[in-house]
């Protein structure tokens, strides 16, 4: 680079000028008359303030330089070099000169002067202003920082000089004349102000100059691409002219084929009318609706399901039609992504509820997307009332019980034998050691407690297996229900089980007896095929991802496996043995194994049937359930540390009694009644003389008298806060299962012993 380059700069021709280039240029003409404007106006201030020609002078010839070198920056900026050297330099001159002359006030004249020259920083401001022109944020945050820095310092130093500073014009009745009062607070701040706009400014412009550049950038690449466009217009109607003689020959030929399209547009709608003639008598109910689930088509079958006769459902929303909920009770979304994608259908094992009214019908649903493309432009909807069906069903898994319990009748008449001999035996050893040995008679009664105990298990188990209908789900332990029901179905055989099962099994929400009736029915299928041997049972919590093994969504299951060492399965027969009616046993229904297909499919679970080297498996999963299982502590264990009143009802006398005793032991005070008419009066009377009533237990059946839940709603409605407690011995009565549905607080199933109902007494005065 020559010298000339460096001081003057190459020549740009003016076409080559960007937009900041000129914006630049344009920024270094202001600065020259900024410039000279604020030269001016400090050669004025000197003047007014009675300078001499000796101080005039040189401020004449510093201002001069400064406009010399302002002029040499605009020259740079228009040949495209680097002004920043001679930026500088008039930065030195125009910002000294008014802090050299504040200072020289200070020096020469007193510093309470000095810091009343107020027009020194608005002539700092005024300089400022001009730098902002340059649009260099570097250079402009240097003077700005010399600036701040210069009048610290000056006030600084004025105030240890002995200038006050008093912060205000004007206070106490008197004028201040301090460094900082008002006045010269508010030059400062409009001087940072100033500062502060003027730095933005440049800022603000280079964002414009770069928001110009990208349009300029946008409108290039859009001539480029216009340009394109206009060359691809040429060949393309190069190729037009060209292909017009093959149209008209394809036009002659189209002309040619136009009476057999016709032909086919008059076969096509005809066969539309078929279609539509036989989606209407169908036996499935079809509605096919629009994007918006609005009514396109609806034929006979779904008319008479949905109980709408011949009105006018065209456009209205299905949703407001087909009301329908789940086996649970819940309300079913028709338009949720996986029913309406299809993945997700209700069948014969999972129908959905539908009511009208009184009439409740079960149905069966599958969702169908009509697209174009893979453009959606509706749905259709195929119901079917399965009401007779699933009632048939149930029949024939009572049917299936029938067949089971005849199976094992022999085994659970020889456990109830033995249970019987056990107690009987018990009872007449305590009564033999009751005077001689009291602590020998304790202990068969202890025996024969157990007995009973067992006993009371084997009866609900085949309460259990005999329950049906809808399946009344809640929280069970699988672990427990595995051992009582391995325990049940194989009675009286020689086969040996053998369990499996991981510590914290996680409870899931399930019908008790059903699931049990799905492990006796394995269970009894394994037995029939082995005289003797070993049946493995295993249980542990699993999670399954998508794409799994049995076909259901991901997430966290249970999963209970049982292998035994029999036969096995013919490989033949793998995929039939869950169908109805079939069965590889000459006497066999063929029931047992679509019974068990049928409740895992209600519980939203899946099963599995295999062989493996010891005999068959049959595994299956259900889902896990993030809840917990209440446990209650039982406050007081023996001795009376109760009060209050309690009435007992039972139509049993010995029951009746045992209770009141066991009650009486805790401390209360107990009113018996044999049936729900007199236990009422009873509340009646205590409640009108203002005595309080605890709780109440009451016998659900009463054999010719009115029941616990009549007699407790009675009640209720005398005092709506009264407790109580519902008791029987068929623990799946519909207000045993759902008790607080009913108003009760808690149940105590028959029989029952004095742990049992202080835990429940325990849970009643708690809560």
């Amino acid at each position: 680079m020559s010298i000339k380059d460096f001081f003057f700069g190459k020549s740009v021709p003016r076409s080559e000028y960007s937009s900041m280039d000129i914006v630049e240029i344009r920024g270094a003409k202001i600065f020259i008359a900024v410039t000279v404007l604020n030269s001016a106006i400090g050669l004025t201030f000197q003047f007014i303030a009675g300078h001499r020609i000796t101080v005039l002078l040189p401020t004449i010839v510093l201002y001069g330089f400064a406009i010399y070198f302002a002029y040499r920056v605009y020259k740079r900026k228009k040949r495209g070099a680097n002004p920043i050297v001679y930026a500088l330099i008039v930065a030195v001159i125009m910002f000294s000169i008014p802090i050299i002359a504040r200072f020289n006030y200070a020096f020469t004249i007193n510093w309470f002067y000095a810091a009343q020259s107020n027009h020194i920083n608005w002539l700092l401001a005024a300089n400022l202003v001009a730098f902002q022109f340059l649009y260099n944020k570097r250079l402009f945050r240097a003077m700005s920082f010399v600036v701040i820095i210069s009048i610290i310092a000056f006030y600084i130093l004025a105030w240890l000089n002995g200038v006050d500073m008093p912060f205000a014009t004007y206070t106490g009745g008197k004028v201040n004349y301090g460094v900082l009062s008002s006045r010269e607070i508010f030059s400062i701040l409009m001087l940072f102000v100033i500062a502060y706009l003027s730095y933005r400014n440049i800022i603000e412009t280079e964002a414009l100059y770069e928001l110009a550049t990208n349009q300029q950038k946008v409108i290039k690449e859009y001539a480029d691409e216009q340009s394109r466009f206009a060359e691809e217009i040429q060949s393309q109607y190069e190729e037009l002219e060209a292909q017009y003689e093959e149209i008209e020959q394809m036009n002659e030929e189209m002309a040619a084929s136009q009476n057999e399209i016709m032909a086919m547009n008059i076969s096509l709608q005809k066969e539309k009318e078929r279609l539509y003639k036989t989606i209407t008598v169908l036996a499935p109910g079809i509605i096919e609706v629009d994007s918006s689930f609005g009514i396109e088509l609806i034929n006979e079958s779904a008319r008479k399901i949905l109980l709408i006769g011949s009105s006018d459902v065209r456009l209205k929303d299905i949703r407001s039609i087909l009301v329908v909920k789940d086996s649970d009770g819940n309300a079913v979304n028709l338009a949720g992504i996986d029913i309406i994608s299809g993945s997700k259908f209700f069948d014969l094992y999972n129908p959905l509820i539908f009511s009208a009214g009184d009439d409740k019908r079960s149905l069966t649903l599958r969702v169908s997307p009509l697209a174009i493309d893979g453009n959606i432009y509706g749905y259709v909807f195929v119901i079917e009332d399965v009401t007779e069906i699933k009632r048939m069903k149930e029949h024939l898994i009572n049917s299936s019980k029938l067949e089971s319990l005849g199976i094992f009748a022999g085994g659970i008449a020889h456990d109830i034998n033995n249970f019987f001999t056990g107690m009987l035996g018990a009872v007449a050893l305590t009564k033999k050691n009751l005077y001689s040995d009291p602590s020998i008679a304790l202990k068969y009664l202890e025996d024969a407690e157990y007995s009973a105990l067992r006993a009371r298990n084997l009866a609900e188990q085949l309460l259990t297996f005999s329950k049906g209908g809808e399946p009344v789900k809640k929280l069970i332990s699988l672990p427990d229900l595995i051992k009582r029901s391995s325990e049940f179905a194989l009675s009286g055989s020689k086969i040996k089980t053998n369990f499996e099962i991981d510590d914290n099994v996680k409870i899931v929400n399930a019908d008790e007896s059903q699931i049990s009736q799905v492990l006796n029915n394995i269970l009894i299928n394994s037995a029939q095929l082995m005289s003797e041997g070993n049946i493995y049972v295993r249980c542990k919590n699993i999670s399954l991802k998508a794409d799994n093994d049995y076909g259901v969504v991901p997430g966290d299951y249970v999963e209970i496996s049982i292998e035994d060492e029999g036969p096995g399965i013919p490989e033949k027969f793998l995929g039939k043995i869950f169908d109805p009616f079939f069965s590889t046993k000459p006497s066999g229904s063929g029931l047992g194994l679509s019974v068990v297909y049928s409740v895992i499919k209600r519980h939203n679970g899946s099963i599995l049937a295999l062989n493996t080297a010891r005999g068959a498996m049959f595994k299956f999963v259900l889902p896990a359930s993030e809840s917990y299982f209440e446990s209650n502590v039982l406050a007081c264990k023996s001795g009376q540390c109760y009060s209050g009143r309690v009435i007992i009802m039972d139509d049993d006398e010995m029951i009746r009694m045992v209770a009141e005793e066991i009650i009486k032991s805790f401390g209360f005070e107990t009113y018996t009644a044999s049936e729900g008419r007199e236990a009422v009066e009873i509340f009646r009377k205590l409640h009108e003389s203002g005595l309080k009533v605890d709780f109440v237990l009451l016998d659900l059946t009463i054999r010719g008298g009115m029941g616990g839940n009549e007699a407790f709603q009675l009640m209720r409605g005398i005092d709506p806060m009264l407790k109580g407690i519902v008791s029987s011995g068929y623990s799946h009565d519909t207000v045993m299962s759902n008790y607080r549905d009913y108003g009760f607080i808690a149940v105590l199933k028959k029989p029952y012993n004095i742990d049992e109902i202080g835990e429940v007494i325990a849970s009643v005065m708690a809560g």
